[in-house]
C-alpha cells in the first residue's frame, strides 16, 4: 500500500511539473512573439532581413 501511495504522489508531482513546463513554454512563446513584432516594426521581415524602415538617427 505504501508503494502505491508513493507512485500516486509521483504521478501528482509529474502532472504539476508538466503544468509548470507548459506555462513556462507559453511565456517564452509570448516573449518570442513580442520580439518578432518589435523587429518587424523596425523594418525586418520574417527571415530577419532588414528592408529599410525608420532611421535610428
Amino acid at each position: 500500500m505504501e508503494y502505491i501511495q508513493r507512485l500516486e504522489n509521483e504521478i501528482i508531482e509529474l502532472k504539476e511539473a508538466r503544468v509548470r513546463d507548459q506555462e513556462e513554454r507559453a511565456k517564452q512563446e509570448e516573449v518570442q512573439k513580442n520580439i518578432l513584432n518589435f523587429l518587424r516594426s523596425k523594418g525586418y521581415d520574417d527571415t530577419l532581413t532588414y528592408r529599410g524602415g525608420l532611421s535610428s538617427s
